[in-house]
């Protein structure tokens, strides 16, 4: 992050100049893209300012943003605090800097910001764009058919062919999709011989998509028994609220 204290005035000055343009800037767009995608804000940001100041800029809108409002994630927090030449949310709160976009908002913007990015990772035959992933079998069984899948922070998980374990990032259409969302969600999934269970959260409204081997009537979701739908082969889709859910 951005150390002030390590700044002659002049510098500082300018920083927080260029901060003040970079932000008043991401508001001016902002207003003429907020009814359509977040990611189309993003990208019309980065072509204004260039793709590291407009990350920088949703960076330093989100650490101005309370952690306590529950309407900006803490994955969105933990991300916006790794950017390097982002202020910090004490240093904006010395500057008088206070957001006018909604914090819903913000959180997509942020979400918009992070979705672009190139966290596609290859593993051990599996690819995800997860910031963590954790996948757990049991000692008689195979990696294909896990006992608990975790996933933080990440809106897809497949699954390659048997032969394939390179560690370049490819999608094919011969993957097995074991987790798929529309947005970026923490995911938790338990197989058992009672069934199984999920936990997932991370927007309000979530519609996801998982593998389940052997579908029943109900899924055990963030405690709650819901009605999955049927999405394709070994797939069932369950949509929540989570606000509901909670």
């Amino acid at each position: 992050m951005l150390n002030f204290e390590n700044m002659s005035r002049p510098e500082m000055i300018a920083a927080r100049r260029t901060i003040r343009d970079n932000l008043d800037t991401l508001t001016a767009i902002y207003k003429d893209t907020c009814t359509g995608n977040p990611a189309d804000t993003v990208k019309a940001l980065a072509r204004k300012i260039g793709k590291d100041a407009a990350r920088e800029t949703i960076a330093n809108l989100v650490n101005a943003t309370s952690r306590a409002d529950g309407r900006v994630s803490a994955a969105a927090h933990v991300w916006a605090e790794s950017i390097d030449n982002a202020a910090s949310p004490a240093d904006l709160d010395r500057m008088g800097f206070y957001p006018n976009i909604h914090p819903a908002h913000i959180n997509q913007l942020a979400d918009g910001s992070l979705m672009h990015m190139n966290s596609w990772i290859a593993m051990d035959g599996w690819l995800t764009d997860a910031y963590l992933t954790v996948i757990k079998y049991d000692e008689n069984s195979s990696p294909e058919n896990p006992s608990e899948v975790f996933m933080y922070y990440g809106s897809s998980l497949r699954k390659r062919s048997a032969s394939d374990n390179s560690l370049e990032v490819k999608v094919d259409k011969n993957d097995e999709v074991y987790f798929s969302s529309l947005s970026k969600l923490n995911f938790i999934q338990k197989n058992g011989k009672k069934g199984t269970s999920i936990y997932v959260n991370g927007q309000p409204y979530i519609n996801a998509e998982f593998r389940c081997t052997s579908p029943a009537e109900t899924v055990k979701a963030n405690g709650k028994n819901v009605k999955p739908l049927k999405a394709g082969k070994n797939m069932i889709k369950v949509k929540l609220n989570d606000t509901a859910t909670k």
